[in-house]
């Protein structure tokens, strides 16, 4: 635990984690998580994002997040732009076949949402696998 953190209260501190958890950063939302009034929350919320120790301890606790996933917002574009820039013809060979899922190259395999597959069946009293029918 940090200096900052010692010198918040639990309920400071929870609403410092809830503050972090929301998806949208609401100091509001995270007061009413903390245990704080609901008919005080806005401006509970707002005073203690103004408390120096409670700033500090919201930016460790983002940091820390950030290093535990380890995904950055420029990796989480780049796999959006690969999502948006695919080249559908990269799914067939030069005669007109769909590759192997197996050999899909990494840029491209991440596009591929489904797969629909023929039923197995049966030759000769053996099971033949299935075949791709589609990639979605």
């Amino acid at each position: 635990m940090t200096s900052a953190a010692q010198t918040l209260t639990a309920q400071q501190l929870m609403f410092c984690r809830e503050y972090v958890a929301t998806k949208d950063l609401g100091a509001t939302k995270a007061a009413i998580a903390a245990g704080y009034s609901k008919h005080t929350a806005y401006v509970q919320g707002s005073r203690l994002l103004r408390k120096v120790p409670i700033k500090a301890e919201i930016a460790r606790l983002i940091e820390q997040r950030t290093n535990r996933v380890d995904v950055t917002a420029d990796m989480l574009i780049q796999e959006l732009r690969k999502l948006a820039f695919y080249d559908i013809r990269r799914f067939y060979d030069g005669a007109g076949g769909m590759i192997p899922i197996n050999q899909l190259g990494d840029d491209i395999a991440p596009a591929v949402v489904g797969i629909n597959v023929s039923p197995p069946r049966r030759r000769k009293g053996y099971q033949v696998q299935g075949s791709i029918k589609s990639i979605r």
